[in-house]
């Protein structure tokens, strides 16, 4: 016997001889399995793209959220980017999709953004 579970199509039992069962499920998983790996990733929030939730997965983040955490006052984004030892880009792009999960605020104008951690 022989269990598959798919994501959002709970879980199927193959019986038979191991060959017949392992046709079977390898056949079930072809036909329900996603092709392509956009439809894999479930945690990432609609209207992010791929390419930033790849910056926003990465332990650069732990640092952001680090050095937010420990500050006094809100800071500005090439502090963070010093601070947390990161390219100012990308604490740029981390902090955005911060602002967009409701993790961090911009109390600052657009021209000096200042950070908080909400």
């Amino acid at each position: 016997m022989i269990r598959v579970h798919l994501a959002d199509r709970g879980t199927t039992t193959f019986s038979g001889s191991f060959q017949s069962a392992y046709q079977a499920a390898q056949a079930y998983i072809r036909a329900h399995a996603p092709s392509n790996n956009e439809q894999i990733d479930d945690d990432r929030p609609e209207g992010v793209s791929i390419r930033d939730w790849a910056f926003y997965c990465t332990p650069a983040k732990a640092r952001i959220v680090g050095v937010l955490a420990t500050a006094s006052r809100p800071m500005l984004t090439i502090e963070i980017a010093d601070a947390a030892n990161v390219a100012r880009s990308s604490v740029c792009r981390i902090l955005r999709l911060m602002e967009h999960m409701g993790e961090a605020r911009n109390v600052g104008v657009k021209a000096k953004a200042k950070w908080v951690r909400v």
